[in-house]
């Protein structure tokens, strides 16, 4: 997370994995052709919607 944020303030995990549960209901309820998905190691990909 310190690449993403740029910052030394401390962002707890847990923070991010609210805004992400965020994110997916909002592109759920938008029927948005993407997905977000976790990539285990590295952290969180976009992923177009066949």
């Amino acid at each position: 997370m310190e690449k993403t944020w740029d910052t030394d303030i401390f962002i707890d995990d847990n923070t991010l994995n609210v805004y992400i549960t965020r994110l997916r209901k909002k592109l759920r309820e938008l029927n948005a052709p993407v997905s977000i998905e976790a990539v285990r190691g590295e952290g969180y990909q976009l992923r177009a919607q066949s």
